[in-house]
């Protein structure tokens, strides 16, 4: 092949390769002669050079996105999103660009701006942070409406390509309303799990890019949509996140005698989504010694009328780890971390960083040696040193 046939293909080629200049042109004479034979080539024969100009356009293209591919799936860490809709669950759970989610909010999802045109506060964030329209799960915990007041516009938008929820049927008078919530997701997207399968656990693992997803309740079926709220655990490294729907305490109960029967460690559990907004029926004593070892941050999807009401049960978490609810910080956003043992939560109100090793095993050894009271007293002083400390370096 002349030099001048490689010097056109490689003036016309070079826009669209994404590799060293030096490399390509080292290469090009030995990967166009792959492609066609070049006996009696020449540069006036304009249907050869076409067709390798074609055929290494092509070879270049696939090449080029095999690597973005490839950057695409780096693992970046373990993304979890409260999103705030008010009294209502919307979680966004991401690794290596795919993405789960965890109910479709509420009623309080609606706004309307200083313009009075009217908005929704899921939808305005999955369209910021979402890189594709696809999405690979879907849960539904249980079928109340404030788990499921966007459902319809989410599987509009997005291509869903497994829907999970269990397999109770709703009652009479809200069977119409909740499945034309569910018109626009294929019917053979839709896994109806039993009950039965949960008790004798036998549900595979589902993979999140590398992160793995196990439903682990409810194991008893019980005539309450809130009991009956799905477990979901989410296992990342060495660290693990809690999703408890709106279960309560009877459900709670259950949970963990199921765990302890399949030998299933919650002590690791280091993000807890509490249960059913703040609500004083769920996250009963027994709940918070097992989980983490008594010491977990606390994440709530609430409403201010949730937090003002359910203060009692806000400082009983306060006194056990930190404690983050949407009322007070907007959208929760946790990144679990690849290389090392800690995660950052990163609320609209600023970012913070905390390494597992240091602080929670100081709340650990806080929680196990002392009293009550004399934890209590210590966490404040804790957290009034961490807060001396922030406003020292701000």
């Amino acid at each position: 092949m002349t030099n001048v046939a490689i010097k056109k293909l490689y003036k016309d080629v070079k826009p669209l390769k994404k590799i060293d200049n030096r490399e390509f042109y080292e290469n090009i004479e030995k990967v166009i002669n792959k492609l066609v034979p070049f006996k009696n080539f020449r540069i006036q024969d304009e249907k050869t050079y076409i067709d390798v100009y074609a055929k290494l356009k092509k070879l270049h293209q696939i090449q080029y996105h095999a690597v973005e591919e490839q950057k695409e799936q780096e693992d970046k860490g373990f993304h979890v999103s409260i999103i705030d809709n008010g009294h209502g669950d919307c979680l966004l759970l991401e690794n290596k660009d795919e993405y789960a989610i965890i109910d479709f909010g509420g009623d309080e999802s609606f706004y309307k701006d200083s313009n009075n045109k009217e908005g929704n506060k899921i939808m305005d964030y999955l369209e910021t942070n979402l890189k594709s329209n696809k999405i690979k799960y879907g849960f539904i915990t249980h079928l109340h409406e404030d788990h499921l007041k966007m459902i319809g516009e989410i599987t509009e938008k997005y291509e869903l390509e497994d829907m999970y929820m269990l397999r109770n049927l709703p009652d009479e008078k809200n069977r119409p309303r909740i499945y034309s919530s569910l018109n626009n997701i294929s019917s053979n997207k839709i896994n109806f799990l039993d009950v039965e399968d949960v008790n004798n656990n036998v549900l595979e693992p589902l993979n999140l890019g590398c992160v793995k997803i196990e439903i682990l309740g409810p194991a008893e079926n019980f005539k309450d949509y809130n009991l009956n709220s799905l477990a979901l655990l989410a296992s990342y490294k060495d660290m693990k996140f809690l999703f408890t729907g709106d279960m309560e305490e009877k459900a709670e109960k259950n949970f963990l005698d199921y765990c302890r029967d399949y030998g299933i460690d919650l002590s690791n559990v280091v993000l807890v989504k509490i249960a059913h907004h703040l609500s004083k029926t769920s996250t009963c004593p027994e709940f918070i010694e097992a989980v983490g070892e008594g010491s977990f941050t606390s994440l709530v999807s609430c409403s201010q009328n949730d937090l003002e009401r359910e203060n009692e049960k806000r400082k009983k978490l306060e006194d056990i780890g930190l404690f983050y609810s949407t009322a007070e910080n907007g959208n929760i956003e946790i990144t679990m971390l690849p290389k090392m043992k800690g995660y950052i939560i990163d609320p609209e109100r600023g970012r913070t960083h905390y390494e597992i090793e240091r602080v929670l095993k100081e709340f650990k050894e806080i929680y196990k040696y002392a009293s009550t009271k004399q934890r209590r007293f210590r966490m404040r002083k804790h957290r009034e040193i961490e807060e001396e400390e922030e406003r020292e370096a701000s």
